[in-house]
């Protein structure tokens, strides 16, 4: 499958993503190299985010750090706080099952061809 084509279906319908690539070992065999392709989906936000002056949830979906840069904002941080500020970039379940057939249509057009 081509996977850059779910990109391109979420640029061309103006889905706000993430897109991380990295080289690693196959799963399949060790030996040899690979190209990893992370996509997720995230809410379209224009603008500065709400939670971004304190917290910077790309930091947390790209490398799972918490980086934050406001002291009182780091004393009162909680897991139920820092998941909040995730949850509210996360794509809402319906948009979320919309894509996933979405990509199941780019795919089976691709495997067609």
């Amino acid at each position: 499958m081509n996977y850059l084509q779910n990109p391109d279906h979420m640029r061309r319908n103006e889905i706000a993503h993430a897109l991380f690539m990295c080289k690693g070992r196959s799963f399949s065999n060790p030996d040899e190299t690979a190209i990893r392709v992370l996509l997720w989906p995230r809410t379209k936000i224009l603008g500065p985010k709400p939670s971004e002056a304190a917290f910077n949830t790309a930091v947390l979906e790209m490398a799972g750090h918490l980086l934050i840069k406001d002291e009182e904002y780091y004393d009162n941080m909680s897991d139920e706080l820092a998941l909040s500020c995730f949850k509210d970039m996360m794509l809402p379940e319906r948009e979320w099952l919309d894509l996933t057939e979405s990509f199941k249509m780019i795919g089976s057009q691709f495997n067609d061809s």
